[in-house]
């Protein structure tokens, strides 16, 4: 049997260790996936709320002429709008954080436990980004492409169907057709 690894430990410790590694980053994976449920929803509602009461007594105790003149109804609905999108974006925020935190911890478990498969994996998904993104790429450039032949087309259709409507608006659309006829003989 040859070791790669000099002066390494055995093949149960590394077992174990390895098992470890993988169990506490599951561990603080379902923490994180808790807290990732409960603290965005927890925050959101907590700045939702006090926004709302802070704009709510901010707007309506404002002797500004311009806000006196809106509707309070219609000043409370944007009110609430508002906050709510915000609220929603924090959530997002520390939802997104939580799974970057996630990520990390595999990332730096992969690169201390195995470093070359780490270094293979990094490899593949990099590749799958450069060909997906060059993928995309040329996916919108044929889209942009397709837009404007579909806008030719359009304005074409438009001119004609105009066309016609102007011929048939001036009454001359008997010595159009005459001319068509001759052109075509």
């Amino acid at each position: 049997e040859i070791d790669i690894i000099p002066n390494s430990i055995s093949d149960t410790e590394m077992l174990s260790y390895v098992i470890f590694s993988i169990t506490f980053v599951q561990v603080v994976r379902e923490v994180i996936l808790f807290i990732g449920k409960y603290l965005p929803s927890y925050v959101s509602a907590d700045v939702e709320k006090n926004l709302k009461n802070d704009l709510l007594n901010s707007i309506l105790s404002n002797n500004n002429r311009a806000i006196k003149n809106v509707p309070k109804s219609d000043l409370v609905l944007q009110v609430m709008n508002y906050s709510n999108s915000f609220s929603n974006f924090v959530s997002d925020i520390v939802l997104s954080s939580s799974t970057f935190i996630i990520i990390i911890l595999y990332v730096i478990v992969l690169l201390v436990v195995q470093p070359v498969p780490f270094v293979v994996v990094s490899v593949v998904l990099s590749s799958i980004l450069i060909l997906t993104n060059r993928m995309v790429t040329v996916q919108e450039k044929i889209g942009s492409d397709l837009r404007l032949v579909n806008l030719e087309y359009h304005d074409r259709i438009h001119d004609v169907v105009y066309g016609i409507r102007e011929i048939v608006a001036s009454v001359k659309q008997k010595g159009f057709e005459d001319r068509l006829q001759s052109s075509a003989e």
